[in-house]
């Protein structure tokens, strides 16, 4: 006797195919990456998936995002400031210096701009990162209350935020420079860039943190809705483990927050003031990544370990991300 076949029936689980229009629909919003395991599912989806007009349609839904390399124009054989490349490694586009600028350097791309700087005391310039443009030349020299210390710069780092309320642009311009011989003081000063001209433009001395901020290395600053956030320059024995004590700026009051201790030394297993291993040979950088700010933290290791600040008032830092990377670098890195 023959077997009985099975039969579909109403609220069974056969499948009911969907519409051409909807599968292209739904595999226009599938990342690229994802997108190329869908080639093998059948012939029809391999060939959509093949076809230029949906290639040409998903690239412009999904813009591939763009690394930005930033040089010191001076070290540049052919006095570059900046390539945008793609994720395949290509340079999509190239920002040159000002011509006869021999010392600009890019220091943060924030907004749909680059941030330059040059000289000793970091003179600030803003460029279209699309165009290479010069869009605003900030001016030269410091506020009015600090140019007694003009010929006592040594050091400058600079940053720029967007202010939400207004949609006005700040940037904070941190100095170390000296009072007197052989002692520091640390200077801050603010600029807006609100749409009147450069030459109406000027620095404003701001109060002091508490703690002065550090300047070394690179990847010390990032900036997020508006607050601007350092490294402190300060270790507070018997509360830090680690040099990861973090200072914060308010772009719109113009006001600094208070420090927050970073997540090393918010061990919840680490007793305050125990020194983290490797104290002296820890790398720190931060940044921000969607929208959070973002702590890399590596001690001679194969791997980089990825701390996200969940909660600034609670200081609550949660570790992502361990990441493998290439052991024995002695340069920061930045997961950006």
């Amino acid at each position: 006797m023959a077997p009985a076949r099975s039969r579909s029936r109403p609220g069974s689980d056969a499948v009911v195919p969907l519409p051409s229009d909807a599968v292209y629909e739904v595999l226009l919003r599938v990342p690229g990456r994802d997108l190329c395991r869908f080639r093998a599912v059948c012939r029809p989806w391999r060939r959509l998936l093949s076809d230029p007009l949906f290639i040409a349609a998903h690239a412009a839904r999904n813009p591939e995002p763009l690394i930005v390399a930033g040089y010191n124009s001076y070290f540049h054989p052919r006095n570059a400031l900046c390539d945008l490349i793609n994720l395949s490694g290509r340079v999509v586009k190239r920002v040159h210096a000002t011509r006869g600028e021999r010392d600009e350097r890019v220091v943060s791309a924030e907004h749909g701009f680059i941030y330059t700087s040059r000289g000793v005391i970091r003179s600030v310039r803003l460029r279209s990162l699309i165009t290479g443009d010069l869009v605003r030349a900030l001016p030269d020299g410091l506020a009015r209350e600090h140019k007694a210390y003009q010929s006592r710069i040594h050091d400058a780092s600079a940053a720029f935020g967007m202010v939400a309320s207004t949609g006005e642009y700040k940037v904070l311009r941190v100095i170390n420079s000296s009072s007197s011989p052989g002692t520091a003081k640390q200077l801050y000063e603010v600029c807006t860039l609100d749409g009147s001209s450069s030459h109406a433009a000027r620095w404003r001395a701001k109060k002091a943190p508490s703690e002065p901020v550090s300047l070394q290395g690179s990847w010390r600053t990032a900036v997020i809705n508006g607050i601007i956030y350092f490294f402190s320059g300060v270790f507070i024995a018997g509360q830090d483990n680690a040099p990861d004590r973090v200072a914060s700026f308010d772009l719109e009051t113009e006001e600094w927050r208070p420090s927050l201790r970073g997540p090393l030394s918010s061990r919840v297993e680490a007793p305050a003031g125990t020194l983290y291993p490797g104290f002296e040979r820890v790398e720190l950088s931060i940044c921000a990544m969607n929208g959070f700010l973002v702590m890399a933290n590596r001690n001679l290791t194969p791997y980089m370990d990825l701390w996200i600040l969940m909660d600034f008032e609670r200081g609550l830092w949660v570790k992502q991300h361990s990441v493998r990377i290439r052991p024995f670098s002695i340069q920061p890195y930045v997961p950006c």
